[in-house]
């Protein structure tokens, strides 16, 4: 039996209107794709999966790079940067 993959938990805190437009979207995916529901979990694991892609990746694309472009252009961002703090 192949040994299952462990997993780390992440929390993350959202405002009320994060929280709202991300459920909204999920929801939104959800239908356009013909399903009861998409959890919020596997979109942000989609989400950190397309993030920490390397170029050399099969998959990687410019969908990744472009996220990846600009994830880095809001952290150089200092304002920016300091509003997102926890």
């Amino acid at each position: 039996m192949p040994q299952q993959q462990r997993m780390s938990r992440l929390t993350l805190d959202l405002d009320r209107q994060q929280h709202r437009k991300l459920k909204a979207w999920s929801q939104q995916a959800a239908e356009n794709v013909g399903l009861v529901d998409v959890p919020m979990a596997v979109v942000l694991r989609w989400l950190v999966a397309t993030l920490t892609m390397e170029p050399d990746d099969d998959e990687y694309s410019l969908l990744a790079r472009e996220i990846q472009r600009a994830v880095l252009e809001h952290l150089r961002d200092p304002e920016a940067l300091a509003q997102n703090r926890s």
